[in-house]
């Protein structure tokens, strides 16, 4: 996996370069979906389904990863993440906050980032 390669060891790093399934989002997640597009409860899924892979790879699994007032996701309690898409790649991080206070992904399409990004 090219993205976990990007970081340091004790980063758990997921990616996913298809759609996924709205239906795996957990209940606390699927709320915050209400009235979403499809394509965007697509991306919010598989954003969702990226994380969980990654907190499964630091031995927390069965986590729903709901969302802040500000949008951000809502980590286990000791852990920092970040969760990332574009049209074609949906990836997330996450990592003990014991070891890393922070941590951030961003993936951009090549051509489409702008100079004040």
């Amino acid at each position: 996996m090219l993205l976990a390669q990007l970081f340091a060891p004790g980063v758990a790093a997921a990616e996913l370069r298809e759609d996924a399934d709205a239906s795996l989002l957990y209940p606390a997640e699927a709320a915050f979906c209400v009235g979403f597009a499809r394509r965007r409860i697509a991306d919010f899924a598989a954003g969702r389904l990226c994380a969980r892979r990654a907190l499964a790879d630091l031995g927390i699994a069965d986590c729903p990863i709901a969302v802040n007032s500000d949008r951000s996701p809502v980590w286990p309690p000791g852990i920092t993440g970040s969760i990332s898409h574009t049209e074609t790649v949906h990836c997330a991080v996450a990592a003990p906050k014991q070891r890393f206070g922070s941590i951030g992904v961003d993936v951009e399409i090549v051509g489409r980032v702008k100079s004040d990004i």
